[in-house]
């Protein structure tokens, strides 16, 4: 992931003078929410945030070793700093300094232009994605774009081998240990995640914001939502551009979501997870406003 972080730095350095947002001093990682959630309201908000429920919901596995890129240097270090105080929060490893970059968040003047760059002088930084994914990033008409790199394991996080046919046209194969009809015997889990956010929607918006944004968009498979359409309020509303308010940080439902995520094993099936979560939103929320 070295490669990632030069590569991107690389890519940006001749569109892009640094970024500026609001140095404000960061924040406790939660912040009071509303009302208690019930069943129902705990459901949709998960179900609503998940992108892409047809598989489980990917968490990292590796320690995760935050980058920004496009600020200024004393910037970008608090940055950092922040996404890991949030990893560690809700239960995920983190990595030391010094470490390879795999939750990288960028700010450049045209997000869209930065993927085109990439699809052409760095291909392999984008591998995974279908090509109307990556149009789908250029074109995209809003100021943040993220994609997230994913593999499947098995239980000991073991990855995919060569066919053992010696065959190399054949699939590959996945050794798993163990065979049950209640949890699937291989997980999918994120190995890399990038945010992108045009340089013209960081004006307004503090450290503390940005940072926590990045972290909720790639610590899991999240997306974006508008702001007052869910029970609960999420930082993931940050770039609504028909918000009244936005969190000053990441929300209760918000931790919430991603300590139950890194709570649980990774081999489980996204109807479990979507309940456990749930289970755990309500509980929070309920918790918080007694």
């Amino acid at each position: 992931m070295h490669r990632l972080r030069w590569s991107l730095a690389a890519a940006i350095a001749l569109l892009a003078p640094a970024a500026h947002a609001q140095d404000k001093p960061p924040q406790d990682v939660v912040v009071t929410g509303r009302k208690p959630l019930n069943t129902q309201e705990a459901q949709k908000f998960v179900s609503k945030i998940t992108a892409g429920t047809q598989e489980q919901i990917a968490k990292f596995d590796a320690a995760v070793c935050p980058v920004a890129i496009g600020f200024e240097p004393a910037i970008e270090q608090q940055i950092v700093t922040r996404i890991r105080r949030v990893a560690k929060a809700v239960g995920a490893e983190v990595a030391k300094p010094g470490c390879a970059g795999n939750v990288v968040l960028v700010t450049t003047p045209d997000g869209g232009a930065l993927v085109q760059a990439l699809r052409s002088s760095h291909p392999a930084l984008l591998e995974g994605m279908e090509p109307y994914q990556i149009r789908k990033l250029i074109e995209g008409g809003g100021p943040v774009r993220t994609w997230t790199a994913t593999s499947v394991v098995n239980e000991d996080g073991q990855r995919l081998s060569a066919p053992t046919s010696g065959n190399p046209q054949d699939p590959p194969t996945l050794t798993v240990k163990t065979a049950s009809f209640i949890n699937p015997s291989s997980k999918r889990i994120i190995d890399a995640a990038t945010v992108v956010i045009d340089s013209s929607a960081v004006t307004g918006r503090t450290l503390t914001q940005l940072a926590d944004y990045t972290a909720m968009r790639a610590l899991a498979k999240t997306r974006p939502v508008a702001s007052g359409t869910l029970p609960a309020d999420t930082i993931l509303a940050l770039f609504d551009p028909n918000a009244e308010g936005t969190p000053l940080s990441l929300t209760e439902s918000d931790v919430a979501y991603l300590s139950a995520l890194y709570a649980m094993p990774g081999n489980r099936r996204i109807s479990y997870q979507i309940s456990r979560i749930a289970k755990e939103l309500k509980t929070e929320s309920g918790t918080r406003a007694r």
